[in-house]
C-alpha cells in the first residue's frame, strides 16, 4: 500500500519537474523585419540616363553664330589662285596671310584663313575646282571674304607661239585672241561659281587682282617692241575683262598691272619680284596686302 502510494507520488513529482522544464525553454520566435534605416548621402547623387556617357558636367553652348570667344567673331577668309597666292618662293608667306593679319587689326575678328592657292592654277583649273571639288565649294560657301587671283598661266607658251610664228590667222594672232576669249568665260564661270554658293551671306566681300607684266624670261619677249606692241592691247583686254565682271559681281580689283607697269604698262616691276622676275617677292607681296586693305571691307 505504502509503495503504491509512493510510486504515483514520485509520478506525479516527475510530471511536475517535466512542466517546469517546458516552461523554461522560451518557444523559437519568427523572426521579426528589421525596422530600415535610411541612408542620407553628402550630397544628391548624379543620375545618369542610359545613353549618357561618363562624362563631366558641361554648361549647353551659346549659339552664337561663328564665334571663336564671346569678344571676338570669326571670319572666314578664302584665297583662290595660283603661285602668288600661294606663298610660292616666299616659303607661304605670301600676301594672304599679310591681309588676314590686318583683318584681324583692322576689324577686332579673328580670321580663320584657307588658302586654296596652287602653283601651276590656270583659269580653267580653277574653274573645275569651284565647280566640282565639294570641300572647295564647302569653303567658299562659309566664307566672309574670298580673293581671287588667276590668268597668268594661262599665258604660258602663247607669247613664244606668236614669236615662233605659230599662233595661228592671217596676222599671227589667233593665239592670242582665243586665249582671252578663254580667259573671259572661265573667268565669269569661276565668279559665277562663287557668288552662287555665297548667295545666301549678302554681306561677303569679293576681291580680284588683275596681271602684271612681269619681266621673267616667259615675258621678256614683251620688252621687244614689235612684239610688245601686238600683247600689249591682249593683256590691256586681258586685265579689262577681270574689272569688268568682278564690277558685275560686286567685288573690286586690286589694279596691280597700273602700280606695277604704269599707264603705259612699260614700267618693269623689278623691284618686287624674286631672282626669277615672275614671282612676287616680300616687298611685292606687303604691296598687294596694303592695296587689298586700301579697298576697304564693304
Amino acid at each position: 500500500m505504502r509503495l503504491d502510494f509512493i510510486f504515483r507520488l514520485s509520478v506525479l513529482a516527475l510530471a511536475f519537474a517535466l512542466a517546469a522544464c517546458s516552461s523554461a525553454v522560451a518557444p523559437t520566435a519568427a523572426p521579426s523585419t528589421p525596422t530600415p534605416v535610411a541612408i542620407v548621402p553628402t550630397h544628391a547623387p548624379t543620375i545618369i540616363p542610359p545613353t549618357a556617357t561618363l562624362e563631366p558636367t558641361r554648361a549647353a553652348p551659346t549659339l552664337t553664330p561663328r564665334t571663336a570667344t564671346p569678344e571676338k567673331i570669326v571670319w572666314d577668309y578664302v584665297a583662290l589662285g595660283d603661285s602668288n597666292p600661294s606663298g610660292f618662293g616666299v616659303g607661304g608667306n605670301s600676301y594672304v596671310p599679310m591681309f588676314a593679319n590686318d583683318m584681324e587689326h583692322d576689324l577686332g575678328v579673328e580670321v580663320h584663313l584657307i588658302n586654296r592657292a596652287f602653283n601651276g592654277a590656270t583659269s580653267g583649273l580653277l574653274l573645275q575646282r569651284v565647280q566640282a571639288v565639294e570641300r572647295v565649294r564647302q569653303d567658299i560657301q562659309n566664307a566672309e571674304i574670298v580673293t581671287i587671283d588667276i590668268g597668268a598661266n594661262d599665258w604660258e607658251n602663247v607669247i613664244a607661239s606668236y614669236q615662233d610664228k605659230k599662233c595661228g590667222g592671217a596676222d599671227n594672232q589667233d593665239c592670242l585672241r582665243a586665249l582671252v576669249q578663254a580667259f573671259d568665260k572661265n573667268f565669269d564661270g569661276i565668279l559665277d561659281a562663287v557668288t552662287g554658293l555665297q548667295a545666301n551671306n549678302p554681306t561677303h566681300l569679293l576681291r580680284t587682282v588683275d596681271l602684271y607684266t612681269s619681266n621673267s624670261e616667259l615675258f621678256a619677249l614683251m620688252q621687244k617692241p614689235e612684239i610688245f606692241k601686238v600683247v600689249e592691247p591682249y593683256i590691256d583686254e586681258f586685265n579689262a575683262h577681270i574689272e569688268q565682271s568682278t564690277t558685275a559681281h560686286h567685288g573690286q580689283v586690286v589694279r596691280l598691272h597700273a602700280r606695277f607697269n604704269g599707264s603705259d604698262g612699260t614700267g618693269n616691276p623689278k623691284q618686287f619680284l624674286q631672282r626669277d622676275q615672275d614671282h612676287l617677292n616680300p616687298e611685292g607681296h606687303k604691296l598687294v596686302a596694303d592695296m587689298l586693305r586700301e579697298l576697304g571691307y564693304k
